[in-house]
């Protein structure tokens, strides 16, 4: 496996991720546990911002660090507004 393959397969991993707490906050919300469905948007928020990091060849492991990241190798070369 060539670290592009492991890298894609990684965000790929990342994005499963994504939608499973989507559906988790879609069902949550139907059956108004709002907040909890609340909580939920913000981890598939997390796991997209993951994947599009894994996607660019880097990891994060805590959700500071995705944040760190996103604007240090996204927002500030230009790929990403502020």
């Amino acid at each position: 496996m060539t670290a592009d393959d492991a890298r894609l397969t990684l965000a790929r991993r990342e994005l499963d991720e994504t939608a499973r707490e989507w559906l988790s906050a879609r069902l949550l919300a139907r059956e108004a546990f709002y907040r909890q469905a609340i909580t939920r948007l913000y981890f598939a928020t997390f796991r997209a911002a993951q994947a599009l990091l894994a996607a660019h060849g880097v990891e994060a492991i805590n959700h500071e660090a995705v944040q760190r990241l996103i604007g240090l190798h996204l927002v500030v070369p230009g790929a990403l507004s502020k």
